[in-house]
């Protein structure tokens, strides 16, 4: 049997690793995004910035969450410990910021329309 059709899905102590790369990549986008936006003033590239930033804050949720329910499963030194003391901390601080940038991106580049 496997998870999510992917096999080696199942032999994993966490899934915590599967979805902490999609906040990182999609945040990286976004800025790509949002420079050359800046750059060649296209407003479609302001949107897909804006897009690809709200789903990047919206996938540090999982993120956020599956790294928690991970925490207990490693048998960790204190050396080790205070790493992922670090990394969890550090999780918070990019879901914050990137909140914060979600709101403050829609001062920089209004929609040329609304969605909603």
């Amino acid at each position: 049997m496997s998870l999510l059709g992917l096999k080696g899905l199942t032999e994993m102590i966490s899934i915590h690793p599967v979805f902490v790369h999609f906040p990182v990549a999609l945040m990286c986008v976004s800025a790509l995004f949002y420079f050359l936006g800046a750059a060649t003033k296209k407003q479609g590239l302001a949107e897909a910035a804006r897009w690809t930033l709200y789903a990047g804050t919206l996938t540090c949720v999982p993120a956020i969450w599956t790294g928690l329910r991970a925490e207990h499963l490693a048998q960790l030194d204190a050396e080790a410990g205070e790493i992922v003391e670090l990394h969890e901390k550090l999780g918070f601080v990019i879901l914050i910021l990137c909140a914060a940038l979600r709101k403050r991106a829609a001062c920089f580049w209004p929609p040329a329309r609304s969605y909603f």
